[in-house]
């Protein structure tokens, strides 16, 4: 699975209703199409071709209740299994001596 957290990258809540999944998809594709950064330079145009594949791949994941429902799932299984990221997890250390 995408490690790509499709709510982020609309800019919405988990438990957003489909319209609001909607309306964002819609504002992100208008911040992001290429075409608004056509007098730009190449890096800038490829940045935005690039955000609007992700806007696009979040949307086609949570406009279908079935493929979001998937999506959950598998996000809240990683979640739960993922060492919480504040804490940095280090094996023991033995110093030569010490035994």
């Amino acid at each position: 699975m995408s490690t790509k957290d499709y709510y982020e990258i609309l800019g919405v809540r988990p438990n957003a209703a489909q319209e609001e999944i909607e309306l964002a998809y819609k504002g992100r594709r208008s911040q992001y199409h290429p075409d608004r950064y056509a007098q730009s330079d190449a890096d800038t145009q490829a940045w935005a071709t690039a955000k609007m594949q992700e806007v696009n791949e979040a949307y086609q994941v949570l406009a279908s209740a079935e493929s979001r429902s998937t999506f959950d799932r598998r996000r809240a299984s990683g979640h739960q299994s993922r060492p919480d990221a504040r804490q940095e997890r280090h094996p023991p250390t033995f110093s030569s001596g010490s035994i």
